[in-house]
């Protein structure tokens, strides 16, 4: 009998649960936001609530403990660097869960799971490409000369192998 158990199977095996848990929890730092099903939602809500507690810690042996869940480095930089600072003054409830309704394939209950009050990390713009006019005009700008080559210069002689 599961008297009192606190976590769901979620009808897998405890490694694949574990793996499925982990990457979820680094799409949903990485995105601010995923969709998934109600139960997977609540029981990554445990994992990633533990995520931005290390993260508020800031130390590296709670950056460690964090690189064991994820096991991926940007994704811990972003943790402790982006999103657990906008939560320092909040204690707990870093998620939200918004139900969406039923998928309409299978009818499981659909969440969607997000940040609170969160803002996304400013992405570095790169330079905008030249448009087709402005590249035409460097084209007609840039000049190049070119010499003619009267003379072909000879090849240099091969050598002689040895030992024939």
């Amino acid at each position: 009998m599961r008297h009192q158990k606190r976590v769901a199977k979620l009808g897998m095996v405890a490694s694949h649960q574990k793996a499925m848990l982990s990457n979820m929890a680094g799409s949903l730092i990485q995105h601010g936001k995923i969709k998934t099903t109600d139960a997977r939602a609540k029981e990554l809500r445990r994992v990633v609530e533990r995520l931005i507690t290390f993260g508020k810690k800031g130390t590296i042996h709670h950056r460690r403990l964090a690189y064991k869940v994820l096991n991926d480095r940007t994704l811990v930089k972003l943790l402790f660097d982006h999103i657990a600072p906008q939560y320092a003054t909040r204690n707990g409830g870093y998620t939200r869960i918004v139900k969406l309704g039923f998928r309409d394939n299978d009818a499981a209950a659909v969440s969607l799971i997000e940040f609170v009050d969160y803002k996304k990390p400013a992405e570095e713009k790169k330079p905008a490409k030249p448009s087709k006019k402005e590249s035409a005009k460097r084209e007609k700008r840039v000049t190049t000369e070119v010499k003619e080559i009267t003379e072909i210069p000879a090849p240099a002689p091969k050598a002689e192998k040895q030992g024939e």
